[in-house]
């Protein structure tokens, strides 16, 4: 059988590609062919230099991995639940080196076999690229190169002429690993994938194959809506008729997930949409979002409800439609919290949704402040720092029966990537009884504003930050207000306290006798750019004692030192007789004053600063 006679001229190829590697010319490379696009010369040249540098133990140890999971792919038709396995556990070899062996390795050896057996190498290649490219652990460069290395070679058996529906799916997977490529220049990527689309669709008519018709033309309409190259307002009309054709044959009675998916991406062209008056693109794209919302349930796809959602809130705050942006961005963040964590950070797959849902909580902090809820605006930004604190707290308490289930769970998700129309039953079974479980293991519920106010007495009060996009925010909360006193800064403010933070950090770690000479006057600057002053006059004069909970980088901050106005050499320590005192969050205050402060993640308090004790260890620490 061929995979067992695949070891013996793997093992000569290695040695063929030493010697071509340094002693003969290159053959043509696979990078970059096709119609209107260029090889990758110098990007071929980096490579060529990481394979010389291995060693011929390395190089066979690449060898062996490929003969292996090439083996493994072939056995098992391509199936995920079975290649995943070999991949995880061997994600070193996961890398540019392997994207190029593969690459010069298939040029050696398809010109040295029979047609039928260069045919059935190139199947196990296709769907081992199929495989590298859908992977989620490892460097995602690294397998978006792997697989377009795979599927360029698979190109030239499956040749247009020959197998003319087998080269068009191939165009369509290669186009698709251009989208998401990594390396390279973005837009040329990206005319790549357009190029490709379009190729696969000469094959792929709507008369002879309309599924495969439909969901290339929603593919090439997502390229045309991220294209860099041309003008911006024709790509996005271009995408819109694309998405509208797809939906032609993509409908809801006969292919619902994809006809959902398809309108949700309709409702992002339309809602870029430059041509056309924006009220309506905003309403088109409303429709488009509410459509998908129909199939896109928080029950059957939370994921994707979460996705599809968010997006929807984002066109009604457009539309200045600010209680319907509330309600839905409620339904996202109500998914979200269902699926935990499965998308915060992580690999590069996970933080990008990480990212994702920080800016949904944030969104939904700007909704609560445009209607009036100032005390729910709070509440979200305590709810957006638990949704972290619990997946922190919870990777440190990994019961048994939770590593059984985010296995079973991780398991489920491979199977349903490969089946045509997953039924996510099982997968939300196993999600809901992950959420039980974390919930007897970290009884943490939502913390109320009231909640929060009992944290404090009638003579302290917190200081809440926030940053945003165009600004950032100081929640001032007391014991006696119902509402937070809120302070708001200028977009430009939010400039200059990122800039003045960059050059903090650099020159802290970069040239720390520097920094320590500097620091009085870079935190007077701070205390200027974050308007101490202006925020401190907010205070009611009852309270003697500060409880300063930041947001992100201020956290590195030493804020309890910034000057402030006053008599001589006054700084914030001084205003306030009853001393200062940081917290993460609300929620992990009260943990730490509840009486059930196992839950903390550092097992730590949050020691009270005061002016005596500053002065033992120092006023600016």
């Amino acid at each position: 059988m061929k995979m067992w006679r695949i070891g013996n001229w793997l093992r000569n190829l290695a040695i063929q590609l030493r010697e071509a590697l340094n002693l003969t010319p290159q053959p043509p490379s696979l990078v970059g062919r096709g119609e209107n696009s260029k090889p990758l010369k110098k990007q071929e040249e980096e490579w060529k230099r990481g394979l010389q540098s291995l060693g011929e133990e390395e190089l066979q140890e690449y060898f062996q991995f490929l003969e292996e999971v090439l083996r493994v792919t072939a056995e098992s038709e391509g199936d995920a639940q079975v290649v995943y396995p070999l991949l995880v556990e061997n994600t070193q070899y996961l890398n540019l080196n392997l994207a190029e062996v593969l690459r010069r390795w298939m040029t050696n050896k398809l010109a040295e076999v029979e047609t039928d057996e260069a045919q059935s190498f190139a199947v196990d290649i296709f769907n081992f690229s199929n495989r590298i490219q859908e992977f989620p652990l490892g460097d995602k460069a690294s397998n978006m190169e792997i697989a377009i290395a795979g599927y360029e070679v698979v190109s030239t058996v499956f040749t247009r002429q020959s197998f003319p529906q087998d080269w068009a799916t191939t165009q369509n997977n290669l186009a698709a690993a251009y989208r998401n490529r990594i390396h390279g220049e973005k837009a040329e990527n990206l005319e790549r994938a357009i190029a490709s689309y379009t190729a696969a669709l000469e094959v792929r008519t709507r008369e002879s194959f309309p599924q495969d018709w439909a969901m290339t033309q929603n593919n090439l309409a997502t390229a045309y809506r991220n294209r860099i190259h041309g003008e911006k307002a024709e790509n996005l009309e271009s995408a819109i008729a694309s998405y509208t054709a797809a939906l032609e044959v993509l409908t809801r009675q006969s292919f619902p997930q994809d006809w959902a998916m398809t309108q949700n991406n309709l409702g992002l062209a339309y809602w870029n949409r430059i041509h056309g008056e924006k009220a309506e693109n905003l309403e088109s794209a409303i429709a488009s979002y509410s459509a998908a919302l129909e199939v896109r349930t928080r029950e059957s796809f939370p994921q994707n409800h979460a996705e599809t959602a968010f997006n929807l809130g984002l066109a009604y705050i457009d539309a200045e439609r600010f209680a319907d942006a509330y309600n839905i961005f409620q339904s996202a963040i109500d998914a979200v919290e269902f699926l935990r964590g499965e998308i915060v950070s992580g690999d590069e797959i996970k933080q990008k949704h990480a990212e994702e849902w920080n800016s949904l909580y944030r969104q939904m902090v700007e909704v609560c402040l445009e209607l009036g809820y100032d005390d729910q605006a709070v509440e979200y930004i305590e709810r957006s720092k638990t949704r972290n604190l619990v997946e922190v707290i919870a990777s440190q308490k990994r019961s048994q029966p939770l590593q059984e289930l985010d296995k079973k769970i991780a398991e489920e998700k491979r199977r349903l990537e490969t089946v045509e129309n997953p039924d996510t039953t099982n997968l939300n079974e196993l999600r809901q009884q992950r959420e039980e479980l974390i919930g007897q293991v970290i009884p943490l519920k939502h913390i109320r504003f009231a909640q929060i106010q009992e944290l404090v007495d009638e003579r302290t009060a917190i200081l809440q930050w926030y940053i945003f996009d165009d600004c950032f925010r100081v929640f001032i909360i007391t014991r006696n207000n119902q509402q937070p006193i809120i302070w708001q800064s200028s977009p430009q403010d939010v400039e200059d306290l990122q800039n003045w933070k960059d050059e903090y950090l650099k020159t802290y770690t970069t040239k720390k006798p520097l920094w320590r000479y500097q620091l009085a006057t870079k935190l007077s600057k701070l205390a200027e750019i974050l308007h101490i002053n202006d925020i401190l006059n907010l205070i009611p004069s009852s309270c003697q004692a500060l409880i300063l909970v930041p947001h992100r980088y201020l956290h590195l901050l030493p804020l309890h030192a910034l000057r402030v106005s006053g008599e001589g050499e006054s700084y914030l320590l001084d205003k306030f007789s009853g001393g200062v005192r940081y917290a993460p969050s609300c929620q992990l205050l009260k943990l730490a004053t509840s009486g059930n402060p196992s839950l903390l993640p550092t097992q730590k308090s949050f020691p009270l600063l005061t002016k005596e004790r500053d002065a033992r260890q120092g006023r600016v620490r």
